[in-house]
Parts: C-alpha cells; structure tokens; sequence
C-alpha cells in the first residue's frame, strides 16, 4: 500500500537532476524526496545541500534504508539498466530518462519485469510536456490539418561543434554511450509516434565529422567513436513521410526541438527552442494565407505554466505531476509515456543504427522482437 506522502529516491546528480528533477519532486503535494545517491559523492554533496535531501553512498544503500515509493534514474545515458532493474526487483514505481536501455535487449527486459510485476513506470520524455505540442496533437486528431503529408524534425545545436570540447571518457566508444542519434533522437521519434502514430520503416544515415576530442578532466584526447550527427527518413502506417536530423554540431539552434507538420488544409511549424523569442513558438499555415504566422496555443493548454520559470522546469512539473497522478491510481495503462513508449523508441533506435550499418531500409517488425 503507498504511503500517503510518497517517499522517492533519485540515482544520479548531475545537471538536469538539479535543473529539472529536483525542482519537480519537491514543488509536489506530499511528495517527499528521501534519497539521492551519485558515483560522484561531491555531486551527492551539493544536490543534499542546495534541496536538504539525505545522500547515500550508494544505490544498495539507498535501497535499504530510505522505504522508498519511487525510483528516480537520472544517471548517464547507457547506465539505466542496472538501477532501473534494482528497483523494479524492488517493486517501485520507476521514473527513467531516456532512453531505456543502451541496447534493444536491455530496454526489452526492462520493459517485461515492469509488466510481469505490475508496476507503474514512466520515461522522462519531457516535450511531450509542451502546451504547444500537446495543442497540435489535438489538432490533428480533430482534422485541422486535413491529411497529414509529411513531417519535418529537427533536435540539433551546436553543443559540440567546438572540436575542443571535452567528452567525459564514457562519451567516446559506441559500448557506453550513444551519440547525437540516441541522445537527442528518443526524444523526436517519442514526438512523431505521440502525435502521428508508428513507422514502418527507417532509414538513417550516422556521421562522425569531430574525429578526435580531449577527456573531460584528463590531459588526453581520445578518437570518437559516437555520432555527432544522424540523418533519418521515416514511412509512418498512416503513409506519412518524415525527414528528421540530430545534430551536436549544428549552430544557430539552442537545445530544443523542431517540427513541421503539412496535410492538405494547413501546416503547423512548432519550436521549442531557446531562443530570444523564448523557448516556445507555433505558427500555422492555411489555404487561406499560406504564409506561417503565429497562433496562440489556448490558456487552458498552459495552466500551471510559469514564465518566470525556463522549459525544463515547466515541462518537468508536468512529466512530474502526471508520474505521480499515475502512481496514486496504481495507473498501467500503457503509451502513457511509460516503458512500452521506451521499448518503441528503442527500436527505432535499433532500426535506424541497423539501417546504417547495412545501408538499406528497415522495418520496424525486423527489430520488435
């Protein structure tokens, strides 16, 4: 039975666990953070001080002596499995940034030890938290693009397009961590499917431009062994055709992402993206003008949004308020953004790496197992 104040436990304290994660559990109605635990104990450090939360040592012992309701993973990217499984064996309720897995198979057992135990889970999808998504997705189901033709996708910026950025050691080898492709094209492929519905087939194009990059911390350089850039096209079951990119080395983009949907009546043009502008901007186009212009995303898309605050923290309360919502009704119902949406972006993933490496089309049922 939970317990009335939900108790949660996070596993990893880097950044987006302080700009985002923290900020949301604790801005939540009796939700209280018990636990963080990090490899690194300065980061485990700074995190208890700045939101007065106990640190652990480790995950075991966080496991052990905080009677926890949830678990939080915020750890690298390719570093999921192992605390996500502990918990799970632990039966609570889990929260995961994406993706799932580092593989296919680890995202697949994932995803069948939550099933098989009933638990609630959630990925940490956080656009799908954008009023202005959340109001084209809606459009779309009620017709107001008529047909959907085609979408274009973008999540790029220029994060490493400096060829002296250092990645941390992990970030070289394709064994432990995943590119531009795994790092920012989760997040778009969630976005196509959310909105439009499953692909067929895939087929991608994976580049390395920065062959050679110092280690973060270290005096060395080491070869790259990641994508900085990947290119994909897309055949959706609707027929709808895709054109997406993700890029570390394209400048003019802050972090965000990008899309343009154009049916036979209209055409939507949504950026979330920080900008000067602000970090969230649609527009329309229509027979009557087809010119893009702005269109006002209703207030009732936008409740609870504040705009002194910036996108992680207004996306992440909602991801976060939904997770908990979920979590009190025991809530399984699956596309939920819960671990089924992780096992499909993974194999999007999985289709789009196969498909550059044998340079052919895939289609999804090669890699759904």
């Amino acid at each position: 039975m939970l317990q009335e104040n939900l108790r949660v436990g996070l596993v990893g304290a880097g950044n987006w666990a302080g700009m985002a994660h923290l900020p949301a559990f604790t801005s939540q109605e009796n939700v209280k953070v018990v636990g963080i635990t990090d490899v690194n104990p300065e980061r485990i450090h700074t995190l208890s001080e700045e939101f007065g939360v106990p640190g652990y040592a480790d995950l075991n012992q966080m496991l052990a002596g905080a009677d926890l309701d949830i678990l939080d993973v915020v750890t690298s990217r390719g570093m999921h499995y192992q605390p996500v499984m502990a918990g799970l064996a632990h039966n609570l309720a889990i929260l995961c940034e994406k993706p799932l897995g580092h593989t296919i198979s680890e995202t697949r057992q994932l995803y069948q030890e939550a099933r098989k135990r009933k638990l609630v889970t959630h990925m940490g999808f956080t656009f799908r938290y954008s009023p202005s998504v959340k109001y084209i997705r809606d459009l779309i189901r009620d017709g107001f693009l008529g047909e959907v033709y085609h979408l274009q996708g973008f999540e790029q910026n220029a994060q490493l397009v400096n060829p002296d950025t250092p990645l941390p050691r992990i970030g070289f080898s394709r064994l432990t961590d995943s590119g531009a492709l795994h790092g920012y094209g989760s997040h778009l492929l969630d976005l196509v499917r959310w909105t439009l519905g499953e692909f067929v087939s895939v087929i991608g194009n994976m580049a390395t431009y920065i062959k050679e990059r110092p280690v973060l911390g270290e005096n060395a350089r080491l070869p790259v062994d990641v994508d900085d850039s990947t290119i994909v096209l897309g055949q959706l079951e609707s027929g709808v055709q895709t054109v997406m990119q993700f890029s570390k080395i394209a400048m003019g983009y802050g972090p965000g992402v990008e899309m343009r949907f154009f049916g036979s009546k209209a055409a939507l043009w949504v950026r979330l993206v920080e900008s000067p502008q602000g970090y969230e901007q649609l527009m329309v186009s229509d027979l009557a003008d087809q010119n893009f212009r702005p269109l006002p995303v209703p207030a009732s898309y936008q409740e609870g949004h504040d705009p002194a605050l910036n996108w992680p923290q207004n996306y992440y309360h909602d991801l976060v308020s939904h997770f908990i919502a979920r979590v009190r009704k025991h809530d399984l119902k699956e596309g939920s953004s819960d671990f089924l949406d992780g096992l499909r972006a993974q194999e999007l993933l999985e289709a789009i790496e196969r498909s550059h490496f044998e340079q052919r089309w895939v289609t999804l049922k090669e890699v759904s197992g």
